[in-house]
């Protein structure tokens, strides 16, 4: 899958699983992800801060678009 849309009940459950130090879990869930499509206003991105570190230190980049 190379976009998520993630609906907004979902947000929490979808980032709240359990995630290895190294981020290795974020990466292996959804490994061509490209882009992340979430609800709300740009002031959320913190939800998502971790994921997208992760993913763009392991070179395997996320763009986040709010809807």
């Amino acid at each position: 899958m190379k976009t998520l849309n993630v609906d907004d009940g979902l947000i929490m459950e979808v980032f709240r699983c359990p995630k290895s130090d190294d981020g290795e879990l974020l990466l292996v869930l959804l490994p061509e992800l490209q882009e992340l499509i979430y609800p709300g206003s740009s002031d959320g991105d913190d939800i998502f801060t971790s994921f997208i570190d992760a993913r763009r230190n392991a070179g395997r980049p996320v763009t986040l678009t709010c809807r």
